[in-house]
């Protein structure tokens, strides 16, 4: 079948066309002034005093570099934030167009910034004409241009003007991106050229190569994550921004040396005889600063040298020269920054191997010195993500003939991250010690399992990489709001380094020419592993293979895809006769035979010829995207997940049968939906697996239906849920973040008053506990899902949900063998499935006849498996006691006569009869015969009830809707383990989820309400026990009834034990430690209740607060108490700061603290 498959993938349509964009929500174009991030000010207090600048950006991420070039320098900003307009690819939406104008013209600027604008294709020719006659008369601009042939206007302006060259530009240590000046009338232009996309970050271009630091004999790429060369990328902005506005200062830094410990400035001055001060630092490139130095210098006209000593000579390796010139007053007239190299007598290079690790198998890291000396003292630390220090070790060094290697196990720390960076520091033999030279590397000991192997992980769609947005802000603020799991990572040293957890994305490569021969399936499957494995061995144990797939009416047409499909139909049919009396054809031969296109059935009840090739095409679907790589995934790790991010609910579209592939997925997100089917499919055919969903607040808000999501995909069996992307993607606003990089507001609410709860140890509870349902078998027929997608029975088991119950999807083929008695199910209820077997409805006969309670919903069993009718006619119907031969569609919503129940429903057919069947509820239509709508007729030891109705319509057809299914519910003597009322009146509304504890002891209930309500809720349950409102920490006693306020959206979530919580403690072993020993916690809760048995399964939040009181995240953690008992080891620092710190831990159903402190000693003096 694999062979097959590959002639499909590239007629595989993956999602749809988008549609147009609109223009971002607000808070995606606008600037938080208050909002500052780390940034060192290299620009500030100027001479010149300040520049007024207006920004003109896309209404992305791009407006967050504005934030960055005016806080490091003093430029007073106006701004617009512009939607982009697709087609073409750099339009710009007009009404922003047009806002902008006004602003600009309201204002009065001294320069124009565009950043990431394409004027020619954006701005268009009228505008940039205008803007152009503003420059003229003396407004600076300064412009990021992709290439000035693509911009015909500005390339014809500035032919015009006068092009500046050989005049003195400040230094910049980094591969800044090219800069042209021109002189246009009376105003300047500066031409930033940078090549940018458009998927987010157009300002990241106009940075240039900030991780390349400039030397004197070329450029050499600084790969230390510490290093922060975008410093000097801003500040160069800035100053042609000042140069652009005519504020710029007549002092220019144009170079620097390094010799020793002396540096030589050069520096230009076009005024007059001046008295500065020059001031010099130097910064590794694990971005610390070395060494400053400073010195009085008279600057006399034109280009002069001076020189700054430094208080000590820097070691070897690449180095930044940071200069700044000021005045007599303090105040700053210029800055560059330049590359330089300290005495390389000796080098350094460290080298882990492997690089990614496991804490269990940990190998070593080789240390490799050359250089003209005889020896000295190595030194090699560890600190983790957290900047602690785990590890430090000295070590003589002799080199012989001008070299030596030595290797150290990373050895004799638990890590509390994933991120390591190992420093090598070699220090001159003599006492104290000169450093020389030092090295970095960064390694990466991965855990045994992820951190949703057992807990709940909220993801971000996005890939960290090594940007300065990214590192200056988007990843800060992703983590403040308690996300870490990403879709993918483009550098996984920032991806740990700032606490990620990595999943991947490797999609099915189908080859450039489909084939059929085995070659071709042995190159894709060989393309993903080597991929898939890369990702593996870099920590990824998940890995999407894609979302949102379809294969639509018209996919799988190909004469080789036919031709297949001819082979597979001979294995089905014994003969061409056979075929040709299932579809109600005449071919000669299966090499004749032709699929058809729904629509070209046209009115037709058989559907064969088009749904045997649906399933066809599901199952060729389902063994190479589904099948295969999970197969394939396998055989790299046994612990290696492969899903997908985005499946769509089930359709013909997408002809997957989930009863057959769902266990293929260990870790899978559906698109999400309240109340959808798919996540039943998943947790009745792949209960193992763990799945979640993709949530989108995107522009709508916290609304409670979106605030929910992350607690559905929780409660319906996952342990993960992908948010928005990250960073703002233009078309809707939907992101995480605005585009300056701030939780919007959706996130930042959810954040708040959501995650703190659902990732706080409810999950713990939840995923450690095994979902309940009430043995209520909802019907699963493949092929009738096919036919109509109704047979998935949504609306029926929406109202088995919302009254309380819960239920499992039972494939129609496990009904024919029996399964429904074998494992005690009280109720089966099926809905429009049209395609059942002979066996099948003999199956559901048995299981009525044994006592079974069984709700028809509509017309069922009048196709075979193969969509074409029943000679017999409908196989239900004799089940039923009624007769739908002559039915046609009604859709007629109705009120049930006086003296009937009080029903009112949409009446699904007309023409039904009812034969041996007790009519319950009747309409009369057009003076004829009664016609059927609610039935029941005796089979066995069981009843048959029927439902002439569409499950659709207002409040009074729910309201009627859900008194029948209690009715038929009750009759198969299945009661509601929790039940709400509201002024008395049973309250239905949405779904109630049950998961009971590893012991049976404990059950944990989650409900929450999609409307408001007036006043409090009764919750009435099925037992007495102690309850308790976990969310909010409340002890209701030992009762089955309780008083509750249930706000909108918001997910309540109940605990009932069989013993009451007293009190909780926690023990430190001794009083005293050192740094870097091991704290061992002892947790246990103390009960009163049944025996006085210790409780059944707890968890508890556990941090650690320093000194002062502050936590030390590193050490904050969930875990989980069986027996009420856990004892956590917290591993400290070698560094851990001296004095009394206290271990907080808390219960998290009750919210019970307990405090364990004790004192951490002394480091020894070294």
């Amino acid at each position: 079948m694999l062979r097959f498959v590959l002639a499909l993938i590239p007629l595989v349509a993956f999602g749809a066309e988008a549609p147009a964009p609109a223009p971002p929500d607000a808070e995606f174009k606008s600037l938080d002034p208050k909002f500052q991030t780390e940034h060192l000010p290299l620009l500030k207090r100027h001479a010149k005093g300040p520049v007024k600048a207006f920004f003109l950006v896309p209404a992305d991420s791009t407006l967050g570099h504005v934030r960055e070039i005016v806080q490091r320098a003093d430029i007073e900003p106006d701004y617009a934030a512009i939607a982009r307009a697709a087609p073409p690819a750099d339009g710009l939406h007009a009404d922003d167009l047009a806002a902008f104008q006004a602003k600009l013209a309201a204002g009065a600027p001294q320069a124009l910034v565009t950043l990431g604008i394409q004027w020619h294709t954006g701005l268009k020719a009228k505008l940039i004409g205008e803007l152009l006659e503003r420059v003229r008369g003396g407004l600076g601009a300064v412009v990021a241009v992709r290439d000035l042939r693509e911009e015909p206007e500005l390339a014809a302006a500035l032919a015009g003007g006068k092009e500046l060259t050989g005049e003195p530009t400040p230094a910049v240590a980094v591969e800044a991106a090219p800069v042209r000046r021109f002189v246009l009338g009376k105003g300047r232009v500066a031409l930033v050229v940078c090549r940018w996309s458009n998927r987010g970050d157009a300002g990241e271009a106009a940075l240039g190569a900030w991780t390349r630091l400039r030397q004197l004999r070329g450029t050499v790429a600084i790969e230390e994550l510490r290093w922060r060369g975008f410093e000097y990328s801003y500040a160069c902005l800035a100053d042609l921004i000042r140069w652009a506005a005519g504020l710029e200062s007549p002092v220019t830094v144009t170079d620097a040396a390094l010799k020793d410990n002396v540096v030589s400035v050069a520096v230009h001055n076009a005024a007059e005889k001046l008295t500065t001060r020059l001031h010099v630092a130097v910064r590794s490139r694990r971005w610390e600063a070395r060494t400053t130095g400073e010195a009085q210098a008279e600057l006399t006209p034109g280009e002069g040298r001076h020189t700054v000593t430094l208080g000590k000579a820097p070691d070897s390796g690449p180095l930044a020269l940071e200069v700044t010139v000021r005045g007599p007053d303090g105040k700053t007239l210029a800055f560059g920054s330049v590359g330089a190299a300290g005495d390389e007598a000796v080098t350094l290079k460290i080298t882990p191997q492997p690089q990614f690790q496991s804490p269990d198998r940990r190998g070593p890291c080789v240390v490799e010195v050359t250089g003209a000396l005889p020896g000295g003292r190595l030194e090699v630390t560890v600190t983790d993500r957290f900047g602690r220090l785990v590890s430090r070790s000295d070590h003589p060094v002799r080199l012989e003939n001008g070299a030596a290697k030595a290797a150290f196990m990373l050895q004799g720390f638990r890590p509390l991250s994933v991120y390591h960076e190992v420093v090598a520091r070699l220090y001159s033999a003599e006492a104290p010690g000169r450093l020389l030279a030092e090295a970095a590397a960064d390694v990466f000991l991965l855990p045994p399992k992820p951190p949703y192997a057992d807990a709940f992980a909220p993801g971000v769609a996005g890939a960290p990489e090594r940007s300065a947005l990214m590192l200056q802000a988007m990843l800060p603020a992703i983590r403040e709001l308690g996300l870490s799991l990403h879709t993918d990572s483009r550098d996984d040293r920032v991806l740990y380094a700032s606490g990620g957890v990595k999943a991947a994305q490797v999609a099915i490569s189908p080859p450039d020419k489909p084939a059929l021969d085995p070659a071709a399936a042995a190159a894709a499957k060989g393309e993903w592993q080597k991929r898939a494995k890369a990702e593996y061995e870099t920590g990824a144990r998940l890995v999407s293979l894609g979302d949102e797939r379809a294969a639509p009416d018209d996919f799988g047409f190909s004469p080789e895809a036919v031709a297949r499909f001819r082979e597979w139909l001979g294995k089905r049919y014994a003969n061409i006769a056979e075929l040709n009396k299932a579809w109600g054809t005449a071919f000669a031969d299966f090499a004749q035979v032709a699929p058809k296109r729904r629509r070209e059935l046209g009115e037709s009840p058989n559907l064969a010829p088009w749904l045997e090739f649906r399933a066809f095409i599901g199952e060729a679907l389902g063994d190479h995207y589904v099948k295969a790589p999970a197969e394939w995934a396998a055989e790299i790790a046994p612990d290696l997940a492969v899903g997908e991010r985005g499946i769509r609910e089930p359709s013909a579209d997408w002809p997957v049968d989930w009863s057959r592939y769902a266990n293929r997925y260990k870790l899978a997100a559906r698109l999400g939906e309240t109340q959808g089917v798919l996540e039943d499919l998943f947790r009745s055919f792949a209960p193992e697996a763990r799945q979640g969903s993709v949530i989108t607040l995107g522009v709508q808000g916290a609304a409670p239906a979106q605030r929910i999501g992350p607690w559905l995909s929780l409660l319906n069996g996952g342990s993960v849920c992908w948010l928005d992307h990250m960073s703002d993607r233009g078309p809707r606003g939907c992101a995480v973040l605005t585009s300056d990089q701030r939780p919007t507001a959706a996130y930042a609410a959810l954040a708040k008053e959501e995650f703190p709860d659902l990732t706080g140890g409810i999950d713990r509870l939840i995923l450690a506990s095994r979902f309940l349902d009430d043995r209520i078998a909802i019907a699963y027929s493949y092929p009738s899902w096919l036919a109509d997608t109704d047979a998935l029975a949504r609306d029926a088991k929406a109202v088995v949900e919302e009254l309380g119950f819960q239920h499992v999807f039972v494939n129609m083929e496990d009904v024919a063998a029996g399964r429904l008695e074998k494992d005690g199910f009280k109720l089966l209820v099926i809905q429009q499935a049209s395609c059942l077997s002979k066996e099948q409805v003999e199956g559901i006969r048995r299981f009525a006849e044994a006592g079974g309670i069984v709700l028809a919903v509509g017309r069922s069993g009048w196709r075979d498996l193969r969509g074409a009718p029943h000679a017999e006619g409908c196989l239900v119907d004799a089940l039923a006691g009624v007769d739908t031969a002559k039915s046609a569609p009604f859709s007629k919503v109705m009120a049930m006569p006086r003296g009937q129940p009080s029903l009112t429903l949409e009446v699904a057919l007309g023409g039904v009869e009812a034969r041996d069947a007790k009519v319950l509820a009747s309409v009369a239509v057009d003076g004829k015969a009664p016609l059927p709508v609610w039935t029941v007729r005796n089979q066995g030891k069981g009843k048959v009830y029927w439902l002439n109705a569409t499950l659709r319509g207002g409040e009074a057809t729910r309201k009627s809707h859900h008194d029948l299914f209690d009715h038929v519910i009750a009759m198969a003597s299945i009661k509601p383990r929790c039940r709400l009322f509201e002024k008395g009146a049973p309250l239905f509304d949405t779904e109630t989820w049950y998961y009971e504890s590893p012991l049976k002891r404990t059950l944990f209930v989650a409900h929450y309400l999609g409307r408001k309500t007036e006043g409090p809720v009764m919750v009435r349950f099925d037992r007495k026990a102690h309850v308790y409102e976990v969310r909010t920490r409340r002890a209701f006693g030992e009762t089955d009834v309780v008083h509750d306020a249930f706000p909108q959206g918001v997910m309540r979530i109940y605990a009932l034990l069989d013993c009451r919580l007293l009190k909780l403690t926690a023990k430190v072993e001794e009083q005293k430690y050192d740094p870097g020993g091991v704290v061992n916690v002892v947790c246990s809760m103390t009960t009163a209740g049944k025996e006085a048995e210790p409780p059944d399964l707890l968890a508890y939040r556990v941090k650690l607060l320093d000194p002062s009181g502050r936590e030390l995240p590193a050490y904050s953690q969930v875990v989980l108490a069986p027996g009420g008992d856990a004892t956590v080891a917290l591993p400290l620092a070698l560094d851990q700061p001296p004095g009394r710190h206290t271990v907080l831990v808390a219960d998290v159903i009750t919210g019970q603290e307990a405090r364990a402190p004790f004192l951490v000693t002394k480091p020894a003096v070294k």
